[in-house]
């Protein structure tokens, strides 16, 4: 992401006040944002375990993924300015349908879960109630 992006983010924060958890849309992007600020829960997806995620637990490598793009890890970058935050922007044409579940991964096998303040969420589908995808919901193009 370049620095035009995280102002870019700034001002869609400005202008709309809140943002859908994990993203914000402009016209033709998508800007992904995690905050370990606001990281509570992670899953490992090494040893299978749920546990607190302190934000100080901090890591040098966060990805997306989600069933846009088979839940491959794209990595994300730091924020210029604010050594708790990632971003990503990926163009809307990324995107085929109006409904796509994603999540951030901490070091490659940390699952963040959602916080429970996001209203964009659904049941991750693995027999476990507390694991949750987040869902981008686009707009009718």
């Amino acid at each position: 992401m370049t620095d035009r992006d995280w102002e870019r983010i700034e001002e869609l924060r400005q202008s709309r006040g809140t943002f859908i958890y994990g993203f914000m849309l402009d016209a033709e992007s998508i800007f992904f944002l995690q905050d370990f600020a606001e990281a509570d829960f992670v899953h490992d997806a090494n040893t299978g375990q749920r546990f607190h995620f302190a934000g100080s637990a901090l890591s040098d490598r966060v990805f997306l993924a989600g069933d846009f793009n088979h839940w491959q890890q794209i990595e994300m970058q730091r924020a210029p300015r604010v050594f708790t935050q990632f971003g990503l922007s990926l163009p809307l044409s990324t995107f085929a349908n109006a409904r796509k579940q994603f999540k951030f991964v901490a070091n490659g096998n940390l699952w963040i879960e959602p916080p429970a303040s996001a209203s964009n969420v659904v049941d991750a589908g693995l027999g476990d109630p507390t694991t949750r995808n987040l869902v981008l919901v686009l707009p009718n193009r």
